[in-house]
């Protein structure tokens, strides 16, 4: 008999795991109007960090491209105190084939662009969309400017969640694994954060990681999860650890 394919909902109700998904950056806008960006910043780091103090994995769902979003990212990322509680970092915007390159570039060794930009560039979504916006290219280096001063074992590693393909192999469009997304995505978090006793925060466009989005239907996350809504998105919150 063939085996399930592996979606969010199967994955979640196999482990069991407690999952907050969290619009933090949208929280940040609809409640820190007024706010000193300083003092929004550290709220949303605080949020992301209270956030961790219940669950293993939490999730901050994008706009894709959106400059302040990527702006609070970049402070959380500067956050002393996330290496103190985050092991992974799990993204959208980069392929799985090039984890080693990754790998490499986020633990400090000299990774020459040529071999680092295809990791965003060569996605399931080029070539409409090939993350080459400055916004990634800057969070990967935050993350590993993040690391440098670190010793190897609280260094963040950052988990490409694109399912991998290799572009100069391609010849015919089935063989593009864009239907894998989510499915890949679990798996990775499952194999390498879960299975290995780590804590990731995963960083993918909202629809992915919301309860439910206006207009483009469930997402798939545990059925538990209570949700609000904020300016531009659902927040959902799972709170069985």
């Amino acid at each position: 008999m063939k085996e399930p394919r592996l979606t969010r909902r199967r994955f979640m109700a196999a482990t069991g795991t407690g999952v907050a998904s969290a619009g933090v950056a949208a929280a940040w806008m609809a409640q820190s109007a007024g706010a000193a960006p300083d003092d929004s910043s550290r709220q949303v780091a605080d949020a992301v960090l209270a956030a961790f103090e219940q669950h293993r994995v939490v999730a901050i769902g994008e706009m894709h491209s959106h400059q302040e979003h990527h702006d609070a990212l970049q402070a959380l990322l500067a956050d002393p105190r996330l290496p103190e509680v985050v092991d992974d970092i799990v993204v959208e915007f980069g392929n799985a084939l090039y984890q080693p390159v990754m790998d490499r570039f986020a633990a400090g060794p000299a990774v020459e662009n040529p071999q680092l930009r295809p990791v965003w560039r060569n996605t399931t979504q080029s070539p409409l969309q090939t993350w080459d916006q400055p916004v990634y290219e800057h969070f990967y280096r935050a993350v590993r400017a993040a690391n440098w001063t670190l010793p190897a074992y609280k260094q963040i590693r950052v988990l490409l969640g694109d399912p991998p393909v290799d572009w100069s192999k391609v010849t015919r469009q089935d063989q593009i694994p864009g239907g894998e997304r989510d499915a890949h995505m679990a798996s990775v978090v499952e194999q390498e954060v879960l299975a290995k006793g780590r804590r990731a925060l995963i960083c993918y466009g909202s629809v992915h990681v919301v309860h439910s989005y206006k207009g483009r239907g469930s997402t798939n996350l545990p059925t538990q999860a209570s949700s609000i809504t904020c300016p531009w998105r659902s927040v959902a919150s799972h709170s069985d650890c």
